[in-house]
């Protein structure tokens, strides 16, 4: 038996992969240097940009960015459109928090501990970047959120006259943009997740045995609470198998509820229930954000979940379930 200790409100954000941003400033002052990019951001990464599926290689002074349109066994014919891929190379780069005797960017060292042990949120990039084909440059900020999660944001890639490299301050300048309606509109952050995540502990992210309400926004304004509606977040220190990097949640179909007839929506909606790793939380003021991978599912556009907990007081108790 389940004891619901308590009832958490959190948003599954479905289509948009854009977890969360801050507006520190935290470049001034700090020099460009030579581009090493560090080790443990060096990964393949997926994200989904302008509706299409992105796949980034980062390795240590170079970007690989792959758009894949085609659809694999689509009976849809998909030539028209074509996947791209740029190769990009890194020629300067810059960090929020470089070492105070050297003032280069410090390198930390991954860690094997599920239990943590190294806080990557707070480490910010960015980089001087050479499109070798288009011969274009570009600014690309770098925000690690997790081992596995980083946020990116870029300028537009610019040209330059002759063989002229832009000045890495003037080009970063632009991801603050332009003025409008009085307000300072900025390059949006887009989220990427590692392909190949590390393992971490939920602990942090979320822990307990909760209830919740859940719509689809595309398909129904409604709230759909089901005694099935549950997400649990317990390993059992008994269990030799039980293990702490993944939670579960099951969702009960509301098709038999009185507000269904006139709400065609949910028709299509069934008992559910998926398994989730966790790829680490970070906070951005008061608000939690945390990010999952679906086990259960195959298509990346599907896999990956980013959460906001919406509270101010996170305390539960795994002990009383049983």
């Amino acid at each position: 038996m389940v004891r619901h200790l308590s009832t958490v409100i959190f948003l599954l954000v479905f289509r948009s992969f854009r977890c969360g941003r801050d507006s520190r400033r935290p470049f001034e002052g700090n020099l460009p240097q030579n581009c090493t990019v560090p080790a443990y951001i060096q990964n393949k990464y997926y994200s989904r940009e302008n509706g299409q599926n992105m796949f980034t290689t980062i390795q240590s002074n170079s970007f690989t960015r792959l758009r894949k349109v085609s659809i694999p066994g689509s009976i849809v014919e998909t030539s028209v459109q074509r996947d791209t891929q740029v190769q990009e190379t890194c020629l300067l780069m810059q960090c929020n928090r470089p070492n105070k005797v050297t003032g280069r960017c410090q390198s930390f060292q991954q860690t094997s501990d599920i239990s943590g042990g190294i806080v990557y949120d707070s480490d910010r990039y960015r980089f001087l970047i050479h499109d070798t084909s288009t011969k274009c440059y570009r600014c690309r900020e770098i925000a690690v959120r997790t081992i596995n999660v980083l946020e990116l944001r870029e300028t537009e890639c610019l040209t330059f006259g002759g063989n002229v490299v832009p000045d890495m301050t003037y080009l970063c300048g632009k991801l603050k943009g332009t003025k409008m309606d009085g307000n300072v509109e900025r390059a949006s952050w887009t989220t990427l997740f590692s392909q190949k995540p590390t393992r971490v502990s939920c602990r942090s992210s979320i822990e307990g045995s909760w209830t919740f309400k859940y719509s689809i926004q595309r398909y129904s304004q409604h709230k759909c609470l089901h005694p099935k509606n549950n997400l649990t977040s317990c390993p059992d220190p008994a269990n030799r198998y039980s293990t702490e990097d993944r939670f579960y949640i099951s969702y009960g179909a509301c098709d038999d509820y009185a507000w269904k007839k006139g709400d065609p929506g949910l028709s299509f909606l069934r008992d559910m229930a998926m398994t989730f790793v966790c790829l680490g939380d970070w906070y951005i003021g008061n608000d939690h954000f945390f990010a999952a991978v679906n086990l259960g599912e195959n298509r990346p556009e599907e896999q990956y979940r980013c959460f906001v907990s919406i509270f101010s007081v996170f305390v539960t108790d795994c002990s009383v379930v049983s």
